[in-house]
């Protein structure tokens, strides 16, 4: 019975320690370009105390996990990993640069302290997460 448990531990942990390693290094990737690429200066938001900013980031940062984290579940190997991975959390930043597209407000509102238009924009960041990693799941 223990045989098996090991086996099961030795097949897996590998791919474990890999994806445990990659996964947060893509996360990270994908974070580092929203908030470069975002009309808000939210690290700077933060830092001053703007409830808004910090919800409105911390919500990117899970709507970045959630396709990451299905991609993670259907895939056969750490190539497929990253591949769909990139792909998703692609998807993911053109949604996002849709969604301020079109509610152009947003941003500036966000930057005014107010949390109204923080859920509004984690709403739609976590909706446009969970059809993405849906997708990529097929």
């Amino acid at each position: 019975m223990l045989d098996a448990a090991y086996q099961s531990l030795a097949s897996g942990l590998p791919n474990l320690v890999v994806q445990f390693f990659v996964a947060p290094a893509m996360l990270a990737a994908s974070v580092a370009v929203y908030l470069t690429l975002t009309p808000m200066r939210e690290i700077q938001l933060i830092r001053a105390n703007n409830a808004a900013a910090a919800l409105a980031t911390s919500g990117a940062i899970v709507a970045f996990s959630i396709p990451l984290a299905a991609v993670i579940v259907s895939s056969v190997n750490i190539y497929d990993v990253i591949v769909f991975g990139v792909v998703a959390l692609f998807f993911q930043l053109v949604a996002d640069f849709v969604a301020h597209f079109i509610l152009r407000e947003l941003p500036e509102r966000i930057s005014n302290g107010e949390v109204s238009a923080a859920i509004i924009q984690v709403g739609i960041k976590f909706s446009v997460a969970l059809l993405n990693a849906a997708a990529v799941t097929v």
